[in-house]
């Protein structure tokens, strides 16, 4: 057999022209699974990770992130890495309430922690202000109608109350009108501005004992006024009366009598404690603290009351003691109702006194 040099090269032109003329038998190849076969083969986790990124939507095997598609970037770092504990408090965060609006969330959650749920109002100083000069307003604007309505109906012979009777007509029909104007002042503050639950956010809530049930707390709050009150009457007979103090023409006859005792008992605990208790006292304990909200809301209550005790020096003191007592309360039930529980069975108590004594009795009709 004699060799060919040449048989080599036409056996392989016969090859490459039999495979250009047969017809393409696969498909051809994507890009990612060309490059893929270029890969080395993996094993293991790496190669499973290989595997979902290529089968993930928007992200190719060279770790380009495509159009549209969500990158780690683009989670939070606490989905991606969730702490190992959460507490209840993670769970628990508040929503923004409306006088919060103009904080971002960062800084007004960290607010409520520093002081106590209720101190956590949305008033402060400036609206305290308002309220003192609505008060003054509402004052010169009431008297100034009352009297004039007095004198054209003929009740008043002058204009302004001159005697007892006249005084406490004055003031039956003043200070029910004063009452209601800031109190309704104060809902639209609260409700209507801001969005708050009235009565609620000034803390007049059910009491929540710990340590004892709760008609037994109500109890101690009825008899610690009644006390408050026996001490109070035995000091201001050492202390001595002051013929001088206004509130005694209301004693000189029994309707003055009359009207001067159903507004200390009805109207004027649920005003004052509203006003003192809810409204003034959070301002003042978180900018003093809760020893200095006490006691200055307690000077507030007796100064205010100094024009019916005829400027007395000691009973004023003795009346500041009580709104400090009255503020305690508050404080330490945080609640409202507790301090107007202790404040209405205070003034009952000198009321019933005074009725059982035998002075109302003997008191003119009028």
């Amino acid at each position: 057999m004699t060799s060919d040099p040449h048989g080599f090269n036409r056996a392989n032109e016969r090859r490459q022209s039999e495979e250009l003329s047969a017809p393409e038998s696969n498909p051809p190849q994507s890009n990612a699974a060309q490059s893929g076969s270029d890969r080395p083969e993996t094993s293991g986790p790496d190669a499973e990770a290989t595997r979902l990124s290529a089968e993930t939507p928007g992200t190719d095997t060279s770790g380009a992130t495509a159009p549209g598609a969500i990158s780690e970037t683009d989670v939070p770092p606490s989905a991606l890495h969730p702490p190992e504990h959460m507490g209840p408090a993670a769970d628990t965060i508040p929503s923004a309430a409306p006088w919060q609006a103009h904080y971002s969330p960062s800084e007004w959650q960290g607010r409520p922690i520093a002081i106590q749920p209720d101190l956590d109002v949305p008033w402060g100083a400036k609206e305290i202000a308002l309220l003192v000069v609505y008060g003054v307003l509402l004052i010169l604007v009431a008297t100034l109608i009352i009297s004039l309505a007095l004198w054209a109906a003929g009740v008043t012979h002058e204009f302004g109350p001159r005697g007892p009777r006249e005084t406490s007509i004055f003031l039956l029909v003043n200070q029910p009108i004063l009452f209601a104007g800031i109190l309704l002042y104060l809902y639209w503050r609260i409700h209507l501005r801001y969005g708050e639950p009235f009565w609620r956010t000034l803390q007049w809530k059910p009491l929540t004992p710990i340590n004892m049930p709760p008609w037994a707390a109500y109890l101690s709050c009825i008899g610690g006024g009644c006390a408050m009150a026996v001490a109070v009457e035995a000091a201001s007979q050492h202390l001595g009366k002051n013929v001088n103090m206004p509130i005694e023409t209301f004693f000189k006859t029994r309707d003055t009598a009359l009207i001067l005792m159903v507004m200390s008992v009805v109207l004027a605990p649920l005003f004052e404690e509203t006003v003192f208790r809810g409204f003034l006292y959070p301002v003042l304990a978180r900018a003093w603290g809760m020893a200095g909200g006490i006691v200055a809301t307690g000077i507030v209550f007796g100064l205010m009351h100094s024009q019916q005790l005829g400027g007395s020096k000691s009973h004023i003191a003795l009346l500041i003691l009580v709104g400090i007592t009255l503020t305690w309360v508050r404080a330490g039930t945080r609640s409202v109702l507790a301090s107007f529980l202790v404040h209405i069975s205070y003034n009952g108590f000198l009321t019933a006194g005074f009725i059982a004594s035998g002075a109302f009795r003997h008191l003119p009709p009028r």
